[in-house]
């Protein structure tokens, strides 16, 4: 563990490190703290941090995915990898396949080349290794699909199994709930989601994500933003707005790799990477996985 003193973290003893943990965490009110949790978090260790914040009185818990949580079909990716093969439109709504999930992207490449599927995409044109057709890269290219003046609507709606694919950069954007509305709308409108079909479907970008859904480990009715938290619990997150955080901050940066996180943090707790511990995940998909421990943590 590192704990800095005089602006320089130095190394000390687990007991020190978790008293000094401890007494971070007493010393403000419980709607004074936050956890925020990165890309590669496993769901025991968010359960326990969850547990944790809400027993000492903080909704404040932040996943990597910032979606609710309500309804797990909206977050999943509904259609299955496989089920793409059933598919006979498919529509990419900010998702650039090819990047953030090959495997789904070799599957639509496959049903592309074979099958003559056909695609459409809106957001940011890039190479997929396949033709598509690019509708733009506006929310107004979304809108178009349900006032019937595209023609690629048509196509979805004349489709029997027409999939309807969300990525997380029309989801992270300002107006990503309303982008995400239309898209919901767009698959209810073409048929995409009934009793025997639901192409609607998110494509999740980290590995925490789902998991993290499927336990709650979002923001609680009284959730504070960055600003306001005076102790910040860092579960492998570099990537939480640190810019947003107050002056005299408390920052506890648990995880295994030195990043952004790492390096503002007032307190460092090790922790064990993936390969070197048994733990759950949850898939794009919905699918529970586990991982086996490929070798013990040092220490």
């Amino acid at each position: 563990p590192l704990l800095r003193k005089d602006g320089v973290l130095t190394q000390v003893s687990w007991k020190v490190a978790l008293e000094a943990a401890a007494s971070a965490l007493a010393s403000v009110p419980g709607t004074s703290i936050g956890a925020f949790a990165g890309p590669l978090a496993d769901v025991e260790s968010l359960v326990a941090v969850k547990d944790l914040f809400n027993k000492l009185g903080s909704t404040t818990t932040v996943g990597p995915a910032r979606l609710s949580a309500d309804l797990r079909p909206s977050y999943l990716m509904n259609s299955t990898i496989a089920g793409l093969e059933e598919a006979d439109a498919l529509l990419l709504v900010g998702s650039n396949p090819r990047i953030e999930a090959p495997l789904v992207n070799s599957r639509i490449r496959k049903m592309v080349r074979h099958f003559d599927l056909p695609v459409a995409s809106v957001g940011p044109a890039a190479d997929l290794t396949y033709e598509y057709e690019h509708l733009g890269a506006t929310s107004d290219a979304v809108a178009k699909l349900l006032d019937d003046s595209s023609a690629f609507g048509k196509v979805l709606r004349d489709a029997e199994k027409p999939v309807v694919l969300v990525g997380m950069g029309a989801l992270n954007r300002p107006d990503g709930e309303a982008i995400g509305a239309l898209a919901k709308q767009i698959a209810k409108k073409c048929g995409a989601v009934k009793d025997s079909w639901n192409g609607f479907g998110v494509l999740q970008t980290s590995g925490a994500a789902a998991g993290a859904l499927d336990i709650g480990f979002v923001p609680g009715p009284t959730a504070k933003p960055m600003s306001e938290l005076r102790v910040v619990y860092l579960v492998g997150a570099d990537d939480a707005p640190l810019k947003e955080m107050s002056p005299g901050t408390f920052v506890i940066y648990q995880g295994h790799h030195g990043d952004a996180g790492a390096s503002v943090a007032d307190l460092v707790l090790p922790g064990a990477a993936y390969t070197e511990k048994s733990a759950t995940y949850v898939s794009t998909e919905g699918r529970v996985q586990r991982t086996s421990r490929a070798l013990g943590p040092p220490g």
